[in-house]
């Protein structure tokens, strides 16, 4: 064969480019192999248990991965070994600048988590054959007597991974993000109404705990049937008698503008109410300058929020709307985390928030908490019946101790300028009393009037930092979810009064990679 003999060699450095026919490593001689690959669009199906559509899709790097952090020291580790100069005890070693690993970007994410993705590249001999490179030069006898494959030697290059937006998900994100609201809604019920099925058979007599009757289908769970038979579907109107039709459209917060006595009572003059459209802002992701390819556009950073302000008098009063002096925005990101157990349902806003005018109104109050109630009296009802006669199964419990017992981290990210753009002006201000107060005639009492103004909050993702005084880098990935972590954004939009007293009005906010970057 007159190829049996040949070699290839690369001319740059002059390194084998393949093996002969032996499949021989010789001393010396620096081998290199060309492959290529492709990432996948999406995860198996078989990946998440619960078979929700946001759980599959493909998760960017988050985090330091532990495995890059131990191979890196088992490499230096083997430098110092072979370099006869270096006598570096194993202990003396220690972990190189995390910056110098490439899963790291500052992303916040927790210490103990990390999503990676990395090539790993093997050397796979029979076991006789390396049996001198064993420890103390000996192998075990069944690798011996059978003489396995081993695995000789293993290198792993760590990538970062931040994929695109698909299309085909970001078309039916609306119809997701119902579906689960559906999911989460009918999951709550359920648990509900074994809750009370439970306290009722506490109260009962054993006869009457055998007649009970059983459960219905939630109105929650009918219309989840509806919308999972329209999936992938062109959306249809929903029926004016439905739920979802009579949901708000508006995030709101309500403000009573009280009037304090000199002995301390106070007497309400009206209601003040912030509200904005319940859509979710997007902003485009921002790869660090390294990352980022020259001939790409910049990316879209600019959020505009439209906000209505409205104040209506008591019934009894006649006064003049209060004043807000400026408004604040913080990004919020969530970082959410299992230790185990897959996370049942897709994360929304309504279980982030509910825009109730408090500071500590978030994922922790709104969600965790109630299910740490469901868990206790869920497990209460269980050891006075058991859970066959409560008809409670096995997920269900799995489902509740895993949203009971989920982790957060939440970092704030404070905005520098946020500036005022009145509704129909290209002007921008720094205040919210210099928009003006329109009045319309009140529907409730025709001798009165409402006040109301509107106007945009303008800010710009790249103004964000962790300190004003101490700047740092950080990078924001784009948000995702899977069954063990989950990363969320949200807006947090802070109202003062000339009173000193401040209002809350929470927005939920996506973050993707756009195709051009």
């Amino acid at each position: 064969n007159p190829y049996i003999n040949l070699e290839t060699y690369d001319p740059v450095d002059n390194s084998r480019v393949q093996l002969d026919h032996r499949k021989i490593f010789e001393p010396n001689v620096t081998y290199k192999k060309f492959f290529g690959f492709k990432l996948p669009e999406k995860l198996l199906d078989s990946s998440c248990e619960h078979g929700l559509v946001k759980h599959l899709q493909l998760p960017p790097t988050l985090g330091v991965s532990k495995n890059e952090a131990i191979n890196s020291l088992r490499q230096k580790w083997k430098t110092a070994e072979d370099e006869s100069s270096i006598t570096t005890p194993m202990s003396e070693l220690k972990l190189d600048s995390a910056h110098k690993y490439s899963s790291y970007t500052n992303d916040f994410a927790f210490p103990v988590n990390s999503v990676s993705y990395s090539i790993s590249a093997r050397v796979i001999g029979k076991a006789s054959d390396y049996e001198q490179l064993a420890h103390n030069g000996m192998l075990s006898p069944s690798l011996k007597s059978a003489d396995e494959y081993v695995v000789a030697n293993e290198v792993s290059v760590y990538l970062r991974v931040i994929p695109r937006t698909n299309p085909i998900f970001e078309l039916n994100r609306a119809l997701i993000l119902e579906e689960a609201r559906l999911i989460y809604s009918n999951m709550v019920n359920h648990i509900q109404e074994k809750i009370a099925l439970g306290k009722e058979m506490s109260q009962s007599t054993p006869e009457v705990r055998e007649t009970s009757t059983q459960l219905r289908p939630t109105e929650s769970f009918l219309e989840l049937s509806k919308m999972q038979q329209s999936y992938y579907q062109k959306p249809r109107q929903p029926d004016s008698n439905s739920s979802i039709s009579s949901r708000s459209t508006d995030y709101h917060t309500f403000y009573p503008y009280k009037k304090k006595t000199m002995f301390g009572h106070s007497k309400v003059l009206g209601l003040a109410v912030f509200h904005t459209p319940k859509k979710e802002y997007r902003a485009s992701y921002v790869p660090f300058p390294k990352f980022a390819r020259p001939e790409a556009p910049p990316p879209e950073t600019k959020i505009s929020i439209p906000i209505t302000l409205e104040y209506f008098n008591s019934e009894k009063s006649t006064a003049s709307p209060p004043e807000f002096k400026k408004v604040s925005v913080e990004l919020i990101v969530c970082t959410i985390r299992s230790k185990s157990l897959p996370i049942p349902v897709v994360i929304h806003p309504d279980m982030m928030f509910d825009n109730r005018g408090k500071s500590s109104d978030n994922f922790d109050m709104i969600t965790i908490k109630r299910f740490q109630t469901f868990a206790h009296d869920i497990s209460k009802l269980m050891k006075l019946h058991g859970a066959e006669a409560l008809e409670i199964d096995k997920q269900m419990v799995r489902d509740i101790k895993c949203l009971a017992n989920l982790a957060t981290k939440y970092d704030h990210l404070k905005f520098t300028t946020a500036t005022i753009q009145p509704d129909g002006s290209t002007d921008q201000y720094q205040y919210i009393s210099t928009v003006p107060w329109q009045t319309k005639q009140s529907e409730k009492n025709p001798h009165t009037v409402d006040y109301f103004k509107k106007f945009n909050v303008n800010i710009d993702l790249k103004d964000a930092v962790q300190d004003v005084n101490v700047p740092s880098e950080y990078c924001l990935i784009p948000d995702f979810q899977t069954c063990l972590v989950a990363r969320i954004y949200y807006l947090k939009l802070k109202f003062k009064c000339i009173s000193g007293e401040k209002i809350y009005l929470r927005v939920p906010l996506v973050i993707q990679k756009e195709s051009y970057l």
